[in-house]
């Protein structure tokens, strides 16, 4: 879920830096799913890219390349503005961040 060796040698192996920079992750994508949820209810297509880009390059800091590929698909069919299909990477993004927060909690907090 997390390149763990390349993130923490990045991090100075700082384990409270690592852990800080993790929660604020987890925290501001728990408040960008349903934010991004309103938009597809609401075919704002062009926010709900801005916030899954925003997403894909918080995980790309973090080493988490799975949850990175997931926004970008979430932010390439929002793009594409078709509903059914961004409900789908909208899922599957949310079902990845799940796995992210058990990793994250498992292994740093």
């Amino acid at each position: 879920m997390i390149d763990i060796e390349t993130f923490s040698e990045e991090m100075d192996n700082d384990r409270e830096v690592i852990k800080l920079i993790l929660t604020e992750l987890i925290s501001s994508i728990d408040m960008q799913i349903p934010l991004m949820r309103k938009h597809l209810q609401n075919n704002e297509f062009t926010a709900l890219s801005r916030e899954a880009h925003s997403i894909k390059g918080g995980c790309r800091n973090v080493m988490s390349e799975p949850l990175a590929l997931a926004a970008e698909n979430l932010e390439k069919t929002a793009l594409n503005e078709i509903s059914n299909d961004t409900l789908i990477a909208l899922k599957d993004l949310t079902t990845l961040f799940e796995q992210f927060k058990n990793f994250v909690n498992n292994n740093f907090i």
